[in-house]
């Protein structure tokens, strides 16, 4: 018999695996931080002791979940405005705040960051969060210490701009400071603790991003074999601005200046044509679906549906507790599916395990880690 750290027995085992299998009186060993051996508690309990165990008669025993899209920095705007539209409230609760970290950063004070992203990997984890993407502005690598104390999984994003177009002053880096403030923080993700916190860069949208600098990105992704998540076609605003701009959707524009790709994450992807959607799909690009933020900003609603229908990745994000007030993923899985099955007028239309999917699995898929 093998002696492992935690057995836990009796529980209902929802493996998330490609059958979909449920073992319902199941058993996991876990040994040195990782499952060993997953099965029916009988076989299990024959074959490894457990230096601790853990009955779980009566609970669900699930992957942990991954939330794709998320901004730690707003963790202490809970319940901030809940009567503006996305480019007033960027004006009047985000930018502010990220003026002040900006600063701050300029200054050499990294409290802000620091103490925003502990609170937010402890309120990920006490909600099942295991791994999460957090998108930030200027960030001293000092704050990847947090990820690797709380033991989350984290990709940590470095937001990009250089278009002033709504934003306050004091909210850009000068260019090759943000440029040598990635390569530093690409070399200290790749010395994190077991790995588990990785880089990307992070475009803030279509709007705020020149593409000279989207295409730089793009460059510097494949160079350094790193990834990058950028907003896209988020609101009505932006899809009216780059198709006055470029006289294509917010997707068609990014393709083709040749953005997109496998390891390209898109936040929201609201304003979508049938057209864009088979481009994401023949991309590879991945989506993350933010149901509840994109209902208090009143965005719209992403047709998750026929994304999932064409084979696009789609995964869930919450976004910032400013923009949602939580980090609830089962409320958003609950949402994003209650918001298809209405818009749709189809009840059978994304059915609880496919949201469960996007909030486990098709979390890891979008950020590679499956």
């Amino acid at each position: 018999m093998t002696e492992v750290d935690i057995l836990i027995e009796d529980g209902v085992i929802v493996t998330m695996d490609e059958a979909r299998s449920i073992i319902f009186d199941g058993a996991l060993a876990i040994d040195q931080g990782r499952i060993v051996a997953v099965g029916p508690t009988d076989q299990l309990v024959g074959d490894y002791a457990g230096k601790k165990v853990i009955n779980a008669r009566g609970k669900a025993v699930l992957p942990g979940l991954i939330d794709t899209h998320h901004h730690f920095l707003q963790n202490f705007l809970k319940g901030s405005r809940d009567d503006l539209a996305l480019v007033d409230w960027i004006d009047n609760v985000s930018s502010p705040r990220i003026v002040l970290a900006v600063q701050d950063y300029l200054k050499g004070d990294y409290d802000l960051q620091y103490y925003a992203t502990l609170l937010g990997c402890i309120d990920a984890l006490k909600v099942g969060i295991t791994c999460i993407l957090n998108m930030e502005w200027a960030t001293h690598p000092k704050v990847i210490e947090v990820y690797e104390d709380a033991g989350i999984r984290a990709v940590h994003t470095l937001t990009m701009t250089d278009v002033d177009r709504w934003n306050k002053p004091g909210m850009l880096l000068p260019h090759d400071r943000l440029m040598d403030l990635a390569d530093h923080l690409i070399a200290r993700c790749r010395e994190s603790k077991d790995g588990r916190v990785t880089f990307r860069y992070g475009l803030a949208c279509p709007n705020s991003c020149s593409t000279s600098l989207i295409e730089e990105v793009r460059d510097l992704a494949d160079r350094n074999g790193v990834g990058i998540t950028i907003h896209i076609a988020e609101t009505k605003f932006e899809w009216d601005n780059i198709h006055n701009l470029f006289g294509k959707t917010p997707v068609g524009y990014l393709n083709d200046i040749g953005l997109l790709g496998p390891d390209v994450l898109g936040a929201h992807c609201i304003w979508l044509s049938d057209e864009d959607i088979q481009i994401l799909k023949e991309t590879g690009t991945s989506v993350a679906h933010n149901p509840e933020c994109n209902m208090k900003i009143a965005d719209g609603i992403a047709p998750i549906a026929k994304m999932l229908e064409a084979g696009v990745p789609v995964s869930l994000g919450t976004d910032s507790c400013a923009t949602n007030d939580n980090m609830d993923m089962f409320e958003a899985m609950r949402v994003a599916a209650f918001l298809q099955k209405v818009t749709q007028l189809d009840s059978s239309i994304v059915p609880a395990y496919q949201a469960l999917e996007m909030a486990t699995i098709g979390g890891a898929r979008a950020l590679g880690m499956e």
